[in-house]
């Protein structure tokens, strides 16, 4: 009988499909000891770095534990806020409620949240097939960075980047297009990440739309499977969205994924009225039970704007935009002493010919996209040079 002919490693068939040895198969063995140590140091500093800093408090934070305490207590009238995710709170309910001091509470979330960024920055690293040497110094880095940031501040963004990341490392592995369990599981992520900050919703559409169209010009898998793959990821992300939504919707009595974007522009609007939050420049009683309206801001008399409502109010969107966008290359630059994390971002667009075969081969350069897609998000609204935290992701 003839023999079969063995198909081409350049084909379009071969180079989208995962390799039966892993992603770090063309480079090297997996560096199991040195990632497992990246861990054992990370866990071990979390623990003595949320013991040295158990006094860090900022206002957000005070926010999710009296919220976590309404969820503790039973106090349905006051858990449900469409400003503040539910998931860092939920997370903290259980120890309040077996009598841990709140900022001890918020310090063992923290260090949790500190891991999933770890295990979310990691399997980004596997799926972006980069080589062992890359996966040690990524560990290191990732490990050292959320130690930092995992006591900075009592907020969901550290678990959010960790969600987003396991989305993102979903999606990006060859088992995406082809597996209906992996688009099911990314858009499980999502869902989640929405749980814990809210602006998880419209970036989940959008990244999963830009990875899509990554996975057709990639040209290695048929239309119909990556179609079916978004789909599926969509589908299951507002399947486990519509509850809380559900929920918001029937407190505000209209449809409301969250009330978050539209304060966050609602506070960066013209300067003919005052814009900033109410409760900052305001005699203000909060709801009975509760210690400060911030902790729903919701209902407060926030001074709402359009930039479709005057040329003038649409100047000033358009010059918003402009100085966010110079803010958010400030952030993403800051990752570093040389913003050179931004240069090796912007060096992924320059691919080389042939253009597709280096986007199935070279998987990093995928990494634009979540970046991109979540500087998007915050053009438009308040950003300020403070405000690191909200791009944990893009690092």
């Amino acid at each position: 009988m003839p023999r079969s002919k063995k198909p081409s490693e350049n084909s379009p068939r071969n180079k989208s499909a995962p390799s039966s040895s892993g992603p770090c198969a063309e480079s090297g063995a997996f560096p199991a000891p040195a990632v497992a140590a990246a861990f054992a140091f990370q866990v071990t500093l979390l623990c003595l770095a949320g013991w040295q800093n158990d006094h860090m408090l900022n206002t957000d934070g005070v926010a999710y534990l009296r919220i976590a305490s309404y969820y503790a207590h039973g106090q349905t009238d006051l858990m449900i806020s469409g400003y503040w995710g539910p998931l860092i709170s939920w997370l903290m309910a259980p120890l309040v409620a077996m009598g841990v001091p709140p900022l001890a509470t918020a310090r063992v979330v923290m260090g949790l949240s500190a891991v999933v960024f770890w295990l979310g920055c990691f399997s980004v690293f596997r799926s972006f097939r980069i080589p062992p040497w890359g996966l040690i110094v990524g560990a290191w880095l990732a490990a050292l960075v959320s130690i930092m940031w995992s006591v900075e501040y009592i907020a969901p963004d550290l678990l959010l980047a960790g969600l987003i990341s396991l989305a993102v490392a979903q999606m990006v592995s060859p088992a995406w297009p082809e597996n209906r369990r992996s688009a099911a599981l990314a858009g499980f992520l999502w869902g989640a990440a929405y749980f814990a900050k809210a602006v998880a919703f419209p970036l989940a559409i959008i990244t999963s739309l830009g990875f899509a169209a990554a996975w057709l010009v990639d040209g290695g898998n048929n239309r119909w499977r990556v179609l079916r793959s978004l789909f599926i990821t969509v589908a299951v992300f507002v399947f486990v969205a519509i509850p809380w939504i559900t929920v918001l919707s029937l407190k505000y009595h209209k449809l409301t994924f969250s009330t978050t974007a539209a304060i966050a522009h609602a506070v960066v609007g013209p300067p003919d009225v005052v814009r900033y939050h109410p409760f900052g420049h305001t005699f203000h009683r909060p709801e009975p039970g509760r210690l400060t309206s911030w902790e729903d801001p919701s209902g407060m008399q926030y001074n709402y704007w359009s930039p479709l409502a005057k040329k003038e109010y649409a100047a000033h969107q358009l010059k918003l935009i402009a100085r966010n966008f110079q803010t958010i290359v400030r952030l993403l630059c800051g990752f570093d002493l040389i913003g050179i994390g931004l240069l090796a971002m912007l060096g992924c667009l320059a691919v080389p010919s042939p253009w597709r075969e280096k986007l199935a081969q070279q998987r990093w350069r995928w990494s634009t996209v979540p970046v991109v897609c979540l500087s998007v998000i915050y053009l438009p609204v308040y950003i300020q040079i403070v405000d690191g935290r909200y791009f944990y992701a893009g690092y």
